[in-house]
């Protein structure tokens, strides 16, 4: 019996979680310090529950371990970059050794009182 096997690359959301949070590198500031992009991979039309203008900004609660999304407009917002299979959030910082511990991957949820989507810091998936 003759068995397929075929060079492939998964596509799409393989792990069921809604974002992938991870650092890239993103050059040196003009006084010479490592900045990162603090990069959100959203998945599964997570992008269009966060919001339905294309921007969004990044609030964090670190008492409650959370990162919320919340709609924005241009002036005050980080444009979503649309991919094939991903949409991307990204922002600079200068943290690393504070985001490390982070990179992985999450699910998207709902809070009730504010409405606004957010990811739980404790509860995630090794990248």
């Amino acid at each position: 019996m003759r068995e397929s096997l075929r060079k492939c690359k998964p596509h799409g959301n393989i792990t069921n979680k809604d974002i992938r949070l991870k650092l890239r590198k993103a050059g040196l500031s003009a006084d010479g310090n490592q900045r990162w992009q603090l990069v959100f991979g959203l998945y599964d039309g997570a992008n269009m529950k966060i919001t339905a203008t294309g921007y969004a900004a990044v609030d964090v609660d670190w008492d409650e371990s959370r990162v919320y999304f919340v709609e924005a407009e241009a002036n005050e917002g980080w444009k979503l970059v649309d991919g094939k299979s991903v949409s991307e959030l990204s922002l600079t910082v200068y943290d690393h050794d504070t985001w490390e511990p982070y990179e992985g991957e999450y699910v998207l949820l709902k809070d009730k009182a504010s409405n606004d989507y957010y990811i739980d810091l404790v509860n995630k998936e090794d990248k």
